[in-house]
């Protein structure tokens, strides 16, 4: 048995849209999960393919190249780089999607997110999201809230990359949430980025996103479910 799913209104159609359509949530973050184990992979083969050439050379030869920064860099903190660039991305993805959805919130109960950001700019985008659906929607959140919880840390991590803070201040940000996600930002005796680390917060943030979505089609009565045999 199924459940048939009606989206009674265009506000149901814009609001479910931000997760369902060919670029939404669900989609993306698929995308997103996928090319981190493509991309990880694809780095391990060419890897391969750079020590396989540098073995050509004479043995003293290819000891002195293997050790010169350039070439240990291109082995071995290029994923680095990948991974900080895709976690700067699915943070910017989740603040980008929290506006959508406030946006669209606003535009069917009479209110301007875009006004009330303006007054809380200065604010992390978490917060002013989270602020403009409980403050000015008057929404109760329950246990979204939590979602939005575990999340608020990460916007620290992602600000000292972005202002390109020393490793130590990231590395700090880092044993921050690995106190609670119990997940490591860097692995390989702290050399290299954590692929798992990145793709947490990237679950972490599809949770909060399709449950939210979830709790305004309910809150608001946009969709109707039938039964099908």
């Amino acid at each position: 048995m199924f459940r048939g799913r009606t989206l009674k209104n265009d506000f149901a159609i814009e609001l479910n849209n931000i997760f369902d359509s060919p670029d939404g949530i669900y989609f993306e973050t698929l995308r997103l999960q996928q090319f981190i184990d493509t991309i990880q992979n694809k780095i391990t083969d060419d890897n391969d393919i750079i020590i396989s050439e540098l073995q050509k050379e004479n043995p003293y030869v290819y000891l002195s190249m293997i050790q010169q920064p350039q070439i240990d860099c291109s082995l071995n903190y290029f994923q680095n780089i990948l991974l900080r660039s895709i976690f700067i991305t699915s943070y910017t993805m989740l603040e980008h999607r929290l506006r959508d959805i406030c946006v669209i919130c606003g535009k069917y109960k009479g209110q301007d997110y875009v006004k009330y950001w303006n007054k809380n700019k200065s604010k992390n985008n978490l917060l002013v999201t989270k602020g403009f659906l409980e403050d000015t929607l008057k929404l109760n959140l329950g246990l979204l809230v939590g979602a939005w919880k575990k999340l608020e840390d990460y916007h620290q991590l992602r600000k000292s990359i972005i202002h390109g803070h020393n490793e130590k201040k990231i590395i700090q940000l880092g044993e921050l949430i690995d106190a609670e996600s119990h997940l490591e930002l860097l692995d390989n005796g702290g050399r290299d980025w954590n692929k798992l680390f990145v793709i947490d917060f990237i679950d972490k943030s599809y949770y909060l996103l399709d449950n939210l979505i979830k709790f305004l089609n309910k809150e608001y009565n946009l969709v109707r479910y039938t039964e099908i045999n």
